[in-house]
């Protein structure tokens, strides 16, 4: 790991988003179910797993610290035959909270997936990528460098 002690605390956040793809059947299901599925509702379900996962980033990605999270925001779209899941990490910490923005997002995308399997395995998880950090040393927009 690197080591983070002489950094000071500063307030940091960081957006990312993971996209679904459809087949005409899950669609179809979600349009007449609400957005709920034999296992219930998909977006309730992927918001709280997206929460979840945030919060177990160093648990599962190597090497990142353990964050101290104040909050986590997961929301899931559905429009059409896509779902976008966006997930924002904030914490007042030495390190960044990008990874437990992509964390969250990939883990909601994931348990969507799971949610509609029932109905069809035809169902694609496109990109995940980071839209927005500030704080630290780089200041990222739309997914790119601006400072």
């Amino acid at each position: 790991m690197v080591d983070t002690s002489p950094k000071p605390l500063t307030h940091r956040s960081a957006t990312a988003t993971a996209t679904l793809t459809f087949p005409a059947s899950i669609v179809s299901v979600l349009r007449s179910s609400n957005n709920s599925t034999a296992k219930g509702s998909v977006i309730d379900v992927a918001r709280f797993a997206g929460i979840v996962g945030s919060k177990k980033t160093s648990e599962l990605i190597p090497l990142c610290h353990q964050v101290a999270l104040s909050d986590v925001d997961v929301s899931v779209s559905i429009a059409g035959n896509q779902c976008e899941v966006i997930c924002k990490a904030v914490a007042v910490d030495r390190t960044g909270v990008e990874m437990e923005a992509m964390v969250g997002a990939s883990v909601a995308a994931l348990s969507v997936y799971d949610m509609v399997k029932g109905v069809s395995h035809e169902v694609t998880i496109g990109e995940v990528k980071l839209l927005e950090k500030v704080g630290g040393k780089r200041i990222v927009k739309d997914g790119k460098n601006i400072t």
